[in-house]
């Protein structure tokens, strides 16, 4: 769950930066997405692997980790754009 945290995170950063201007759902929903997609892609990998299993809790545990991650990302986004125009007043005074 952990690693999917860190890649939902990164995702959703490289969404961030590559649509500044789309909506946040947006992002969040295409980061959470391709997340998700990589962790069915790994789960089917793992299923044609001898000695490992493919389980759905597996892939529930992925999505729970790449919802965090983007998560974690949008809400560092946003608490930038909130405290953003108060430096700038401050820096004014």
């Amino acid at each position: 769950m952990v690693e999917y945290g860190v890649l939902g995170f990164l995702v959703a950063h490289a969404a961030l930066r590559t649509w500044p201007r789309r909506p946040p759902w947006r992002t969040f929903s295409v980061a959470v997405w391709i997340t998700v997609l990589w962790g069915l892609l790994d789960e089917v990998h793992q299923a044609f692997v001898p000695g490992r299993s493919s389980e759905v809790l597996d892939l529930v545990a992925d999505s729970l980790g790449a919802l965090g991650g983007a998560g974690a990302r949008h809400a560092i986004a946003l608490a930038a754009r909130i405290t953003a125009p108060r430096a700038a007043e401050e820096s004014r005074r």
